[in-house]
């Protein structure tokens, strides 16, 4: 077998922390609430229904927690799916120190692990960019309305120092 080549786990690690809150259905933007939302502003549109199901499928391939949900009880089986693995280095190592994800990851190497979890947090991130993609097409065509700086609006911060401020001049 060839070696299988890995990307640096800061990659990973940022990407996966970046796309979290799309694929933990708790949160406010998981990815079926926002999928339903597009669904409702382009209602009147076939194709961009059809759109949203393929979409919506991406999501559901990426998604380590579908079609079975989150684990309830600690890994029994001699076996497990590849998504069960990304989800253990995700969940159980990464993003929630999860005792329960890390039983699946039991006598697997980090290594393979973060193999599988690359391959997901990818297809993660591939979805997400589309689902963009989608939301930008429909502002443009006139089917949903959102604020225009919401796209080239900075939401990373450049500044080397910060310095706070108070009302009639700098503090401090």
């Amino acid at each position: 077998m060839v070696p299988a080549p890995l990307l640096p786990t800061e990659q990973v690690e940022s990407a996966a922390a970046r796309v979290r809150p799309v694929f933990l259905f708790s949160d406010g933007v998981h990815y079926d609430k926002v999928l339903n939302a597009l669904g409702e502003a382009a209602a009147a549109s076939a194709s961009v229904e059809k759109e949203i199901e393929g979409l919506r499928a991406k999501f559901r391939a990426a998604d380590p927690d579908y079609p079975k949900g989150r684990p309830t009880e600690p890994r029994s089986g001699p076996s497990m799916t590849n998504k069960e693995v990304a989800g253990a280095w995700l969940y159980g190592q990464l993003l929630h120190e999860d005792e329960l994800r890390r039983s699946y990851g039991a006598g697997i190497s980090a290594e393979e692990m973060l193999l599988n979890a690359t391959k997901t947090v990818c297809s993660e991130m591939l979805a997400a960019v589309e689902a963009l993609h989608l939301t930008e097409r429909l502002v443009a065509d006139g089917l949903l309305a959102l604020s225009e700086n919401l796209f080239t609006e900075p939401v990373s911060v450049t500044a080397t120092e910060w310095s706070p401020q108070i009302a009639g001049g700098l503090c401090c």
